[in-house]
């Protein structure tokens, strides 16, 4: 016999921080296997990795501070850090 599913609304949770959906743009120009991006955002967003030609890829993302990321990888790239 099915047992009976109880649902309740608790109270609600403290608002999140604001946000934009611009995010931040990171542009690394010169081929590089660490990056450090320095972006004031003020907590640790997600971050997706392009290649110049815009292909998504992974590197090792270290969030430093709630204003500073360090991305490692295997081989030198070069192109762009969105953060959101």
């Amino acid at each position: 016999m099915p047992r009976a599913v109880v649902v309740t609304t608790g109270h609600q949770g403290p608002r999140g921080r604001p946000g934009t959906a611009e995010g931040y743009i990171h542009a690394q120009g010169s081929a590089s296997m660490n990056w450090v991006i320095a972006h004031n955002l003020g907590y640790r967003p997600n971050v997706e990795l392009r290649t110049v030609g815009g292909v998504l890829f992974d590197g090792q993302v270290t969030h430093v501070t709630d204003n500073l990321i360090n991305v490692a990888f295997a081989y030198a790239f070069a192109g762009t850090a969105r953060l959101l």
